[in-house]
């Protein structure tokens, strides 16, 4: 079962609680810290290509909105009469690696047409390219936090990845869900030094298991 951001949050409080007691640190403060060093850790593992360690933080909004705006309006406040597709409204932030936001699947929502990342340099390049006409491959960039299509008409996307924070709102089960029910963005195996660091910036200190093993007893599903 995927550890939720109240339990998460939880056993960070329990250890404060057993320390000092403060009514100033709240629980978004405190998921802000452990998003903090969640963050951190997986852009570590990514770098050093444990991608299979990741799969269990990778979340999918099935039906993202798309709507069709003025091509050049997309950079300046000018209408030219053609048209891209952007997504209606600005995507969650996504955690970033070595090589760009961790996002491992944008497609069409039956998911039978898939879009690859690039840049609105690139795709003018390779526009230009002598291939081009044989390119059948989807695109789309990352700009403002909105995601531009330049090639499709999707009414809807759907889009797989890291997210920094919770994503339960735009997930089609979980839409009234509370943010404590939501599964937390944490790696369990490595929430060990995790919590290390978040009891850190709170100015106190645990004893952290130096081996995985340990860390992996450590992690939020033990109660």
């Amino acid at each position: 079962m995927a550890t939720t951001i109240g339990q998460a949050v939880s056993r960070i409080r329990n250890t404060i609680k057993a320390v000092k007691m403060d009514a100033f640190i709240t629980d978004r403060y405190i998921y802000s810290l452990i998003l903090k060093y969640s963050n951190m850790y997986m852009k570590q593992e990514m770098d050093k290509g444990k991608y299979m360690a990741l799969m269990s933080v990778y979340k999918t909004i099935p039906c993202v909105d798309l709507i069709e705006i003025d091509k050049v309006s997309a950079c300046c406040d000018i209408k030219s009469g053609c048209t891209i597709m952007r997504t209606k409204d600005k995507l969650p932030t996504f955690v970033t690696g070595e090589y760009g936001p961790l996002i491992r699947l944008v497609s069409s929502i039956d998911g039978s047409t898939d879009a690859a990342i690039t840049t609105p340099h690139t795709y003018e390049v390779m526009q230009h390219s002598s291939g081009w006409k044989y390119n059948n491959q989807k695109y789309f960039y990352l700009l403002d936090e909105y995601m531009y299509f330049p090639d499709s008409n999707w009414p809807q996307a759907k889009v797989d990845a890291v997210f920094q924070d919770s994503i339960a709102s735009l997930q089609c089960d979980n839409k009234c869900q509370s943010i404590q029910n939501s599964t937390a963005s944490v790696m369990d195996y490595l929430y060990a030094l995790i919590e290390q660091g978040v009891l850190k910036d709170l100015g106190m200190s645990v004893q952290v298991p130096t081996d995985t093993a340990g860390a992996d007893k450590q992690s939020l599903q033990k109660p």
